[in-house]
């Protein structure tokens, strides 16, 4: 069976006896129970924390406040007029998208990296992007000779 390193240090940092029949049910909940913001790769914005504590039975004022939508789900901080938005600022907005993941993380870095260096490397100099144009052109069995023939110099 085989798992991911972040699967690996969940199994591990729960420190519980796992039966091999239910691995992949368990260290899914396991995941899914760090994103709210138990892990160092993610921390979890105030809305996440907010419905944690409601879940618990300890929700303060702040957090009633940014479930009812009257401060910001990133950073609590109250709004002034209500107005429907989620997020106080520009700031909050984009590192509230780009943490949580889903539809806003890999793709606004890629397009926001892709728009500053153009799919050239600034480490190799290698153009990444015009060399995946062209492999993606070729066949399957074809790519790996082009990989081997391409002499590039790698750092």
């Amino acid at each position: 069976l085989h798992l991911r390193e972040i699967e690996k240090k969940a199994v591990k940092e729960s420190g519980t006896a796992i039966k091999a029949s239910t691995l992949r049910q368990t260290v899914a909940k396991l995941l899914v129970s760090t994103v709210t913001g138990t892990t160092e790769r993610y921390i979890g914005g105030a809305k996440e924390r907010a419905i944690l504590n409601l879940k618990n039975n300890c929700a303060s004022a702040v957090d009633k406040a940014v479930i009812n939508g009257k401060a910001c789900a990133w950073c609590a901080k109250p709004f002034f007029v209500t107005n429907g938005a989620t997020y106080c600022s520009y700031s909050c907005a984009e590192d509230g998208r780009l943490r949580r993941g889903g539809i806003y993380s890999s793709t606004k870095i890629r397009e926001q990296l892709f728009a500053l260096e153009h799919g050239k490397c600034t480490k190799c100099n290698i153009d990444a992007h015009s060399l995946f144009v062209k492999l993606k052109a070729l066949q399957p069995a074809e790519r790996l000779n082009a990989l081997l023939n391409a002499k590039w110099k790698l750092p």
